[in-house]
């Protein structure tokens, strides 16, 4: 028979006598836990009942009031001082902390004002590189304005030497050679 439906039997068949052996000493050793529990309780409970209904400090022994009393003072004191002490190094670590957080907003503040620097220096670079790029662009149109000018002044001097050259061969200067026509340089 499976395990399951022993289960079931004794749930069953506990109504009509038929028990397990462990079972009988099981239901009893939960009775006794049970009454045992009940028995602690109670003596604690009256304990702290008795406890709380008498005086802490008996009327007839004022000595044993002022030794517990220069205890406490003297407990106390202690505490205090080891309060103060406490103060005084929680007080004196929060000051380094701020002072170091003096410093580094001191820093924070001197590299934001380097950086504004900084910035403030690279857009009148750019501003100045922007200038000079049209500066160069305005001096190679002129030097291409200038070369063709040139080209076309050398193409006029050629031309003029070509004149010169006829001129004097019409004339009778032609046992002389006329001079090479300069050269536009390479470029």
């Amino acid at each position: 028979m499976p395990l399951d439906l022993t289960m079931l039997e004794w749930l069953v068949l506990s109504d009509f006598g038929a028990h397990a052996p462990g079972l009988d000493f099981a239901a009893g050793a939960i009775a006794v836990v049970l009454v045992l529990c009940v028995i602690v309780a109670g003596r604690s409970l009256l304990g702290w009942w008795r406890a709380t209904g008498e005086l802490a400090f008996p009327p007839g022994d004022p000595s044993r009031i002022w030794a517990e009393l220069k205890e406490l003072r003297a407990e106390c004191a202690t505490s205090a001082s080891n309060l103060e002490t406490v103060v005084a190094r929680f007080r004196d670590a929060a000051m380094a902390q701020i002072a170091e957080r003096d410093g580094s907003i001191d820093r924070v503040a001197q590299m934001q004002r380097t950086f504004d620097e900084n910035a403030a220096t690279i857009v009148a670079l750019e501003q100045q590189k922007v200038e000079l790029e049209l500066v160069q662009e305005q001096l190679l149109l002129q030097l291409q304005r200038q070369d063709g000018e040139l080209a076309s002044r050398l193409v006029a001097l050629a031309a003029a030497e070509e004149t010169i050259a006829l001129l004097q061969g019409l004339i009778g200067f032609s046992d002389r050679t006329p001079p090479p026509a300069p050269r536009r340089a390479a470029g």
